[in-house]
């Protein structure tokens, strides 16, 4: 049994018993306060967040912090080992479209991808004619979260459209 030691008392969520009844079943949960009723609206501005919710989650990450403290060193070695085992300057395979073909790429050290085309006449290897369409390493600088939902093109290959999530929230902004 492993002993935790200088670990603070692991928060308990308030219980507040709301009743539901539907079917003529009637259910109740204890803990049903800590779901936001507002949590679309939430995921787009956390500040709305009830406080005695925020106040609980909070808490429980202090807990957390505290007993996974002593695996900071494993962590780091897993994660470099994970990291290890993935092809970092990996591509996909351009897929045609036109006069086109549209693919993506990753650069060492890289996190997002990098969408590109190129002349469906060229060679797919030549980087010299491959046009970076978006670069999501460099639309990520600055932001403790990102995430790209995709590259769509126009029919006429003119026009692009993008998303991306800032929140973590997977409400995108095109």
């Amino acid at each position: 049994m492993t002993v935790f030691k200088n670990l603070p008392n692991p928060p308990a969520a308030a219980k507040k018993p709301l009743s539901d009844t539907r079917h003529g079943i009637t259910r109740t949960d204890d803990y049903a306060w800590l779901r936001a009723d507002n949590w679309q609206a939430m995921f787009k501005d956390p500040s709305i967040l009830d406080p005695a919710i925020r106040q609980h989650l909070e808490a429980e990450n202090v807990y957390m912090n505290a007993a996974m403290e002593d695996t900071k060193a494993l962590q780091k070695m897993l994660f470099s080992e994970m990291r290890g085992r993935i092809k970092e300057d990996d591509s996909s395979v351009p897929m045609k479209d036109g006069d086109y073909a549209y693919g993506t790429f990753f650069v060492t050290g890289g996190e997002q991808p990098r969408y590109f085309r190129i002349p469906r006449n060229g060679d797919v290897k030549d980087e010299t004619i491959r046009a970076v369409l978006l670069d999501g390493d460099k639309e990520a600088v600055g932001r403790a979260y990102f995430r790209l939902a995709g590259l769509d093109h126009s029919t006429d290959h003119s026009r692009g459209i993008w998303g991306y999530d800032d929140k973590g929230s997977e409400f995108y902004t095109l």
